[in-house]
């Protein structure tokens, strides 16, 4: 187990930005993709359990990689104290999260980073491209993927389906050519080449 202050640096590429890559040794995870508002729901601190219970994590933590208004970092926030916490913490850090002036799907923070003590696996939220991108040890994609399917009515998609996914943020024009392709060239299961 890392420490809290290093659990995010130990999974994350910070200053990187989706499409591209932001996990560190991308090579040993595999992916699954989902709508970024996944934050706001109450499922959300379910799965943060789950994943918890997973990888043995004694902790969860969140870190504002990108303010909404500052644009800055913000400090870690403990969400999920043990693999059975009731959530509280989850709930009382999304209240301070929102903002008035923004829909109720979104806080106010553009990119979140989500990891667990054991830096064995990740979920990075993109509020501006609305998606969130689990990484997990690419053994355990298989179980993860039924966990998910058991605690979540989210979809949970593979890159090669990321069209389908972003479609309703992007109509009536559709999902970028160009965006798709550097997501998954980013996160599909086979590395997908120019």
């Amino acid at each position: 187990m890392t420490t809290l202050q290093a659990a995010i640096g130990n999974r994350f590429e910070r200053q990187n930005r989706l499409p591209g890559q932001v996990f560190k040794d991308p090579d040993r995870l595999r992916f699954l993709l989902t709508d970024s508002a996944l934050i706001t729901d109450a499922e959300c601190w379910q799965i943060l359990q789950m994943l918890a219970r997973r990888f043995e994590d004694r902790a969860v933590v969140a870190e504002v990689v990108e303010d909404l208004h500052e644009g800055g970092a913000s400090p870690l926030a403990p969400l999920v104290t043990a693999a059975n916490g009731s959530g509280e913490a989850f709930v009382r850090w999304l209240r301070q999260r929102q903002d008035a002036r923004i829909e109720p799907l979104y806080i106010d923070a553009r990119i979140v980073a989500v990891g667990g003590d054991s830096a064995a696996w990740g979920l990075w939220f993109d509020q501006d491209k609305e998606l969130a991108v689990l990484g997990v040890p690419s053994a355990t994609l298989d179980p993860v993927r039924d966990q998910l399917a058991a605690v979540s009515t989210w979809p949970w998609h593979e890159a090669s389906n990321v069209a389908e996914l972003l479609g309703p943020a992007f109509e009536p024009q559709g999902v970028p050519d160009e965006l798709v392709r550097e997501i998954k060239r980013s996160y599909a299961s086979v590395r997908v080449s120019e």
